[in-house]
């Protein structure tokens, strides 16, 4: 699960502010309580088991106060008669769980001022208007993220829509030249370390975020043997698949 920033809007070009954003989401709460525990906390969008996952990204971390320090500096103070910093518009779809986090974000965000207007639509709706950039922030799953070439779906200035994921409309000359070159380099050592710079990269700008990595549960009868779940969720492990005895 991943949070976006629209890099267009006015509030969220300073990247002060959607560092404040961060740091005012508690997630360990939402993983422990509404998630049930079936999720880990996420730095990067590859998982920690990719040969180019960068253990060394920025990890952000619950912190309130900082955050309310970065609102000021970007020229957010508390108002002296009360109310928020400032008001962002939350898109989601009408997914439960979906709701329920937001719900739980909203309250989060509250408490260093910033108040969040949730907006929920059918998936459609949604979609088609985070597409068009009609938001401020949103959260979307990634799903079978293997390969990190990924980024250049989602991070590449020549991938805004429709030309591809980068819906936050990120823009970085270096992550660009990265990317490309991560395209043409065949040694998987140099490929490492291109995209591990990526994702130091990104964990410093964040334009997306990577909250949390949902696991992945598998529910079978007692006379299945063979099948393994993979971190990303894919259902390669199914020629292995055999029934053995009685149900």
């Amino acid at each position: 699960k991943y949070l976006a920033f629209n890099m267009a809007s006015p509030v969220l070009s300073d990247v002060r502010v959607r560092r404040a954003v961060v740091l005012a989401i508690d997630r360990e709460p939402i993983i422990r309580y509404k998630l049930r525990g079936y999720a880990t906390l996420a730095k990067s969008f590859l998982h920690p088991q990719s040969w180019a996952f960068e253990p060394a990204s920025r990890d952000w971390s619950h912190d309130p106060e900082r955050a309310r320090a970065l609102l000021d500096a970007a020229g957010y103070p508390e108002p002296k008669g009360g109310g928020p910093r400032l008001k962002l518009i939350y898109r989601t779809s009408m997914n439960s769980t979906a709701v329920a986090v937001a719900k739980i974000l909203k309250r989060q965000l509250a408490q260093v001022g910033i108040e969040m207007d949730m907006r929920t639509n059918e998936w459609g709706v949604f979609f088609n208007d985070i597409i068009h950039g009609d938001f401020d922030m949103y959260t979307l799953s990634g799903l079978g993220i293997v390969d990190p070439d990924w980024y250049t779906y989602v991070v590449h200035s020549d991938s805004f829509p429709p030309n591809g994921a980068n819906r936050p409309r990120y823009h970085n000359p270096r992550i660009d030249e990265l990317l490309d070159l991560g395209k043409v380099t065949t040694d998987q050592e140099a490929r490492g370390a291109i995209y591990r710079e990526v994702q130091r990269i990104l964990s410093s700008d964040v334009p997306l975020v990577p909250l949390w990595y949902e696991h992945n549960v598998v529910v079978s009868g007692r006379n299945v043997e063979g099948y393994t779940p993979t971190p990303h969720g894919d259902f390669s492990s199914l020629p292995w698949v055999r029934k053995v005895g009685a149900r």
